[in-house]
């Protein structure tokens, strides 16, 4: 989903237009409505694509637009979405300095990827912050679907054959706590092993 929000913004605005015709200028286009951080998809893709039809039209393209697009952005935004800008965007006590326009809209929360020596936990809160940060944050469907398939594949086999679990049919709270559990399991288990190896391998053979 996130790429293909990346793959519209690409169509739409990165690429340098020239400069806006007589014929746009007397046009009397209606500006974008104001998105309010609704949990529906087909409000946000309608209103993302009003957005960059709008940057289009009048020739808001190129690189050298895009802290215009992220400044115009904010004010498209109502509600939530707007309380989110002004905190995550706006505010002088933000984490992020610079937004580009493309992480406003699909942040990077689908390039977030499991870490071995950090664990499943902080991979899991990564994802959480980078979906705090999103404008449209995904279902609790999809980000149980992201968490699992970011996971390695023996976890994910484990976790699924011993207990079932699904994103179809578990909660976070339930895949989160398996997870773990075969996780240190799975840690335990190669700590041995290498214990087991260092041993076999230390031992010299009399005669």
């Amino acid at each position: 989903m996130q790429n293909r929000y990346a793959q519209r913004i690409w169509e739409q605005v990165s690429l340098l237009t020239g400069q806006v015709g007589p014929e746009v200028k007397v046009m009397n286009l209606p500006k974008p409505g104001k998105y309010g951080g609704q949990d529906d998809l087909d409000k946000f893709n309608d209103w993302l694509g009003q957005i960059l039809k709008y940057f289009h039209t009048f020739k808001v393209t190129g690189p050298d637009h895009d802290e215009d697009h992220v400044l115009y952005t904010g004010l498209y935004l109502e509600g939530l979405a707007s309380q989110w800008y002004d905190q995550e965007v706006d505010s002088p006590n933000r984490q992020v300095q610079h937004w580009t326009f493309k992480e406003l809209i699909s942040d990077k929360y689908d390039q977030t990827r499991f870490e071995y020596d950090k664990g499943a936990l902080a991979y899991y809160n990564n994802l959480k912050c980078r979906v705090h940060r999103m404008v449209q944050p995904p279902d609790d469907y999809s980000f149980r679907r992201k968490f699992l398939q970011g996971l390695p594949h023996s976890i994910i086999k484990s976790i699924f054959e011993a207990c079932g679990i699904s994103a179809e049919h578990s909660t976070i709270k339930e895949i989160l706590k398996e997870v773990r559990h075969m996780e240190t399991v799975q840690k335990v288990a190669n700590t041995h092993m290498r214990t087991s190896h260092t041993g076999s391998g230390g031992k010299t053979s009399q005669g």
